[in-house]
C-alpha cells in the first residue's frame, strides 16, 4: 500500500473473499468500520505503528486468529472484538496501553508484548 494513505474508509474492502495478506501503509492512524469485514480468506494482518484508531468490526467474519495492536492505538470503537472476529483467538498488547486496558475490560485473551 501506498504510504501516503493514511485511512482506509468505511467499507474499503468489504467482502473481498479473495484478500489474503495485506501490506498497510507505514503511516496509516485510522481504520473505519467493515473496512476489511467478511473478507474470510484475510488470516492474519500486521497493524502499522502509526494507527490510532480502528473499529472492532474494521475485521469483522474474518480468519484472523491473532493480532497485534501496537501501543499507538488509542481508541477502538464498537465494541469488543470478539462479538465480531469469531477466529480470534487473542491479541498481543503492550502493558499498561489502551489495548492491555481495552482487553482486561472486554475478557478478551492476550499476551503481553515480549
Amino acid at each position: 500500500m501506498d504510504s501516503s494513505v493514511l485511512l482506509l474508509g468505511e467499507n474499503a474492502f468489504k467482502n473481498c473473499t479473495s484478500l489474503v495478506e495485506v501490506d498497510l501503509s507505514l503511516e496509516l492512524g485510522r481504520i473505519y468500520p467493515n473496512c476489511f469485514a467478511n473478507c474470510t480468506a484475510l488470516k492474519s494482518i500486521i497493524l502499522p505503528d502509526a494507527l490510532y484508531l480502528f473499529y472492532a468490526n474494521s475485521f469483522a467474519n474474518t480468519g484472523i486468529t491473532h493480532l497485534t495492536i501496537p501501543p499507538s492505538v488509542t481508541q477502538i470503537g464498537l465494541g469488543n472484538l470478539l462479538d465480531y472476529m469469531p477466529a480470534l483467538e487473542y491479541i498481543t498488547v503492550t502493558e499498561g496501553s489502551y489495548a492491555h486496558t481495552y482487553a482486561i475490560e472486554n475478557n478478551i485473551p492476550y499476551t503481553l508484548e515480549q
